[in-house]
């Protein structure tokens, strides 16, 4: 009897792995965890080797080296033609030279480009001369990753409770999740003056988040378990050095190319400067000071959120930002995908039957093939133009056979530019619809950190989160008199419908129109599942009283959003009355339609709580839509999604082949009862799946029909396209690898299964589909290197990205050809400033036109000017209905620059000083070249000039910072 017992006992803890690793983890778990250490350790190595940029100095007198001995970081070295290289980090010390001594110390970056004294100042003292070598790159890369792993854990026992049945309970999303929290936390008490945005405060955020996830999340919490309860050390471990690789690999990449210039960079780092400045949010605008910002700016807000809390150096946390989206955008993906495809394989939503692969091998085939069309993959242009490209051939048969226009070739060079992907229809051939068709890798090439690139990584996360909702066992209450009203609430606002309604709420404030997009998706999400619910438990669809309680609810979040947007406090309580019905009648009349309404009302009321301090005095850029004067060509939409399109359609069709497979007489007859028949026959992974190929397929057509109107008048959809396009590129990626791996998996036969009718011809199409993936994996492979330079550490330049300013020659600069880097002065000024003045005392320099010289010192110090780049302006407060107004406000602050720049009228000039508080007046060559009448003079008497850096021209002037005597301004009128 003892010994049965004792057998009974061993069995069941045999059968009880979860309960093991409650507790602790098992010899195998073990053994992945050390595996994983050292393979992070290996990284860290590689790093350590990789991320530190070496610098070359020439130490020369009236032409001749300097020879001797130095020490660089404490090492001996001898020096014989005048040339010490230093790495980043480290200390060079020269003995016996003397500041009187005459010798002039030059750096030489590894690009090419040479600076006296740009980024690394010489300290002379009565023995010798210190040269440090600033930006310890390897410290920053290991601070970052390190604060994102300490994100992570604290999220982690919430996200356990939001992704219960993934392989790896949301461990590879907890970063995003606890990152997301921890900012709209600390977003939240400074925008209520509860506390300043500083470090100290960055970290109890942090804190907070960790204490409410343990509360949340502290019940059946087993992070290392998955949903059958095996091991999921694998999946995690794995996770955690793919992230920490890429963050690395992308971090090398940027310090390949680190300079902040160009396209959006100046704004993008601009408002990250301002918001390091910034005590109390909302943010001030840099380029309209007195106002603050009217554009998404949340998503620099979380990257400076981190910088703030590591201390770090302003512009290698810019790359690392870049880094981090990179990383993310794929381990995010990967989670995804995988979890879909784990999904589909566990016992509650099986695949039947045997697919090209083995069942372990497939999520992690699936989680690869979507993260890298997500993030690394290009659309179809790569493949077909170019002269060597492997598509080319086909387009030149077309062209022969005159079913296309336009050139073969990329361009008339025949050579493949990279932006030509993201800039085909309108350009070739040439049309007045002139779009932009943007997808995530070249944003990665490109470097803004802008807001779609912004909130890409955290898209991604969302919709793991509708997605972790759709896989809910909702119990549906089929006697709602029977029921408490807290159940009722809990089965409409569940955790994931909490989660992601303040995730909406962080979308509006980063990209708005991932807001719209995602709305609207999670109801179509949110419809389905309850009519899929309801279906399978024998509840009735639809009535007229359903109709008319869903339809009054929706009507009323409808028009509060287009009526009362821009009047939040109006807005908020409309949308908590319409989630307060939809919660009441979901209790007195449950049905799927009045479930949806209630839904809707509860994110949207979620959504804008959490964005109601950013809502409050923000002005809506525009929501006025309008019919699309042209369309997309044929040839060109296929060129652009061809693949996409086949793999959606594909997967659309074969779900539903496979729902009418076992279709009989009864259900037909249910069929026609309930005409969308979805608890028939189908899974709610291959239901979500196929809802994810339809809303894509959606975000494709709509700049086909409808564009938002903006300031872009002369290309009307171009706006709109990029937006729309750029997210179902995204969703496009994760069903692309959903169905290779789905449609060639097929039911087995059985003796009570029918014969399955076109088995083989969806194999051939899931066949052609895996041969399309060539298609999108073309255009890293032509791409990179021509954007990045060869991807080796002897060209690391490191992450510092202010310097390669100063080295340009500025058409905003009256260049007599004398030297390299007029614009030396101004990165120069931008660095005293930020060392030296505190606060965000408003300054005045010259304006210019958008993506210009102009404006770069606000943009490196985040300092407020009267007037910056003159159409980023006119858009962030463009209003359709009186489209010549921001116009006008932008002109009107122009000319006051001039006016006090030129002081021809003293008490104009004045007047104006005074009605922005201007305390420091910034005068180089920028502004004298704009401004050849300028008053250099009378700008120099209105107070102290607190610093000056000479120019590198032989001609030039130098660049002063003045700081404004405002005691003047008490005698103006």
């Amino acid at each position: 009897m003892g010994n049965s017992k004792k057998a009974a006992t061993k069995a069941s803890a045999k059968n009880e792995p979860a309960a093991k690793l409650h507790c602790g983890l098992d010899k195998g778990s073990w053994t992945v965890l050390v595996f994983g250490i050292i393979a992070l350790a290996v990284i860290f190595i590689i790093a350590s080797n990789i991320l530190v940029a070496e610098y070359t100095f020439k130490l020369e007198k009236d032409g001749v080296p300097y020879v001797g001995e130095c020490t660089v970081g404490g090492k001996a070295v001898a020096v014989s033609d005048g040339s010490v290289v230093v790495k980043a980090g480290k200390t060079l010390r020269i003995d016996g030279i003397t500041e009187a001594d005459g010798y002039t110390i030059t750096e030489k970056m590894k690009n090419g480009y040479t600076t006296d004294n740009l980024f690394h100042k010489a300290v002379y003292d009565e023995n010798g001369v210190t040269v440090r070598v600033a930006n310890n790159d390897l410290l920053m890369f290991l601070m970052w990753w390190g604060l994102l792993f300490v994100l992570g854990i604290a999220a982690l026992p919430l996200t356990n409770k939001i992704f219960p049945k993934f392989a790896d309970k949301g461990w590879g999303l907890s970063k995003g999740i606890g990152l997301l929290f921890a900012c709209i936390t600390m977003w939240t008490l400074s925008i209520t003056h509860i506390m300043p945005f500083s470090a100290l405060f960055c970290v109890v955020s942090i804190v907070i988040v960790l204490v409410v996830s343990v509360i949340v999340g502290r019940k059946d919490f087993a992070p290392f378990t998955k949903p059958d309860g095996s091991s999921a050390m694998k999946i995690i471990v794995g996770q955690e050095i793919l992230f920490a690789a890429l963050l690395l690999f992308w971090t090398f990449v940027r310090g390949l190319r680190p300079e902040i210039y160009s396209i959006e960079k100046f704004m993008d780092y601009g408002f990250i400067m301002t918001l390091l400045r910034t005590d109390y949010l909302p943010s001030p605008d840099l380029w309209l000071a007195g106002e603050n910002i009217n554009y998404y700016y949340f998503g620099q807000y979380i990257y400076t959120f981190m910088i703030k809390t590591l201390g770090i150096e302003a512009s290698g946390g810019y790359q690392l930002a870049l880094g981090t989206t990179f990383a993310a955008t794929i381990g995010f993906s990967f989670n995804l995908c995988y979890n879909l495809i784990s999904c589909a394989l566990s016992t509650g939503n099986p695949i039947y039957g045997k697919g090209i692969l083995p069942k372990r091998a497939m999520p992690v085939a699936g989680g690869i093939i979507g993260s890298f069309l997500i993030a690394v993959g290009g659309n179809g242009h790569s493949f077909f133009y170019g002269k060597n490209h492997p598509g080319n051939w086909i387009l030149q048969i077309l062209k022969t056979l005159g079913l296309m226009q336009g050139d073969p070739y990329s361009n008339a060079n025949d050579t493949y530019w990279y932006p030509d992907a993201t800039r085909y229809i309108g350009y070739n051939p040439e049309t007045q619809d002139k779009v932009i068709h943007e997808f995530p890798y070249y944003s990665f090439l490109l470097g803004d950190l802008h807001a779609h690139v912004c909130d890409l990584a955290f898209v991604i996360v969302g919709v793991a989160v509708v997605m972790a909702l759709f896989m809910r066992n909702t119990e549906y209450i089929f006697t709602t008199l029977e029921k408490k009203p807290s159940a009722v609430i809990r089965s409409v606002l569940p955790l994931q419908v909490i989660v992601f309604g303040v995730m909406l709420g962080i979308f509006q404030m980063t990209n708005f129109w991932d807001y719209i997009i995602y709305t609207l998706f999670s109801g179509v999400v949110i419809l389905v599942k309850s009519l899929y619910d309801a279906d399978k438990n024998g509840q009735k669809l639809f009535d007229k009283t359903s109709w008319l309680i869903a339809g009054g609810i929706i009507a009323v979040i409808g028009l509060t959003f287009l009526l009362f947007n821009e009047k939040p406090l109006v807005a908020f309580p409309l949308y908590v009355l319409s989630a307060a019905a939809g919660i009441y009648y979901v209790y007195k009349h449950d049905t799927p339609l009045v479930r949806t309404a209630a839904y809707a009302g509860s994110v949207m009321s979620l959504s804008s709580l959490t964005a109601l301090g950013f809502n409050i005095g923000f002005t809506m850029m525009s929501n006025k839509i309008n019919i699309v004067p042209y369309n997309t060509s044929n040839a060109q939409f296929l060129v652009l999604w061809g693949v996409s399109l086949l793999a959606a359609f594909s997967l659309i069709g074969y779900i539903l082949w496979e729902k009418f497979q076992k279709k009989d007489k009864k259900d037909e007859k249910a069929f026609k009862r309930a005409p969308f028949d979805f608890g028939k026959n189908i899974t709610t992974v291959d239901l979500f799946a196929g809802l994810l190929a339809v809303w894509a397929l959606f975000c494709v057509y709509v700049p086909e029909l409808f564009y938002v109107v903006d300031i872009y008048s002369g290309h009307v959809r171009s706006n709109t396209m990029f937006k729309f396009t750029y997210q179902a590129f995204m969703l496009f990626g994760i069903v692309i690898a959903y169905a290779v791996l789905r449609i060639p998996v097929l039911r087995e036969k059985d003796e009570k299964a029918p014969k399955r009718k076109g088995s083989k011809a969806w194999r051939v199409i899931a066949i052609i589909l895996a041969f399309c993936l060539i298609i999108p994996a073309c255009y890293p492979f032509y791409t990179t290197e021509q954007c990045m330079g060869k991807l080796t550490s002897e060209n690391y330049d490191g992450l510092e990205g202010l310097t390669y300013y100063g080295t340009l020659n500025s058409n905003r600069v009256t260049n007599d050809g004398s030297g390299v880097g007029d614009t030396w002065s101004y990165v120069e000024t931008a660095r005293w400033i930020n060392e030296n003045i505190e606060g965000l005392p408003v300054i005045v320099e010259m304006h210019g036109k958008s993506y210009t010289d102009n404006c770069v010192i606000s943009a490196y110090t985040g300092l407020p000017t009267i007037v910056g780049w003159e159409t980023h302006e006119r858009l962030w407060r463009f209003d359709p209905d009186s489209q010549n107004s921001s116009y006008q406000m932008v002109v009107d602050r122009q000319k006051e620059v001039d006016t006090a720049y030129m002081f021809s009228d003293e008490q104009a000039a004045m007047s104006i000083l005074k009605k922005y508080n201007v305390e420091y007046i910034i005068l180089g060559d920028l502004e004298r070249s704009a401004l050849p009448e300028l008053n250099e003079e009378k700008l120099l008497s209105l107070g102290e000039v607190v610093y000056s850096c000479d120019s590198k021209l032989v001609n030039g002037n130098p660049t002063y910072v003045i700081k404004v005597d405002t005691s003047l301004y008490d005698a103006v009128q």
